[in-house]
């Protein structure tokens, strides 16, 4: 099947859009940056994709594995777990750093309850999806009993 001519124009920009941000954030982050903060930015960045690839990405595979052959409620859980795994690698470093911080609005937000909000949000949009892909795929599915 083919994409009609306006949304490849359209995912064409968005991707020179994305990569000319990407260049500008790579120039200020060097440009702008100490030493010191660029060996952080390079040991979270790595962490990071360590995170993912040896941790997240596996585990959703397998949780995935695990719910079986379900068809879109399938995709709907294992795309409700890649966000929620997400969302909590990235709140990981604020919850799990000890003490106060030096400055006071460096982390002047409640962190715990934020993260719970937002699975929570992520929950409701994942059960939402299933609810959708449970009724198309009923919609879809004769049923035997009728002639």
């Amino acid at each position: 099947m083919r994409r009609p001519r306006g949304m490849t124009a359209a995912r064409g920009a968005l991707g020179l859009v994305g990569c000319g941000l990407l260049v500008w954030g790579g120039w200020l982050l060097l440009g702008e940056t100490d030493a010191d903060s660029l060996r952080g930015v390079a040991y979270w960045l790595l962490a990071a994709l360590l995170a993912h690839d040896l941790l997240l990405a596996p585990l959703v595979l397998l949780l995935g594995l695990a719910l079986g052959r379900t068809g879109g409620a399938r995709r709907a859980l294992r795309a409700g777990l890649l966000a929620a795994g997400c969302v909590t690698l990235v709140a990981l470093p604020p919850l799990l750093r000890p003490g106060t911080p030096r400055n006071p609005t460096e982390l002047p937000l409640d962190y715990p309850r934020n993260l719970l909000g937002i699975l929570l949000a992520v929950a409701l949009a994942t059960a939402v999806a299933l609810a959708v892909a449970v009724a198309r795929r009923s919609r879809r599915t004769p049923d035997p009993r009728d002639p």
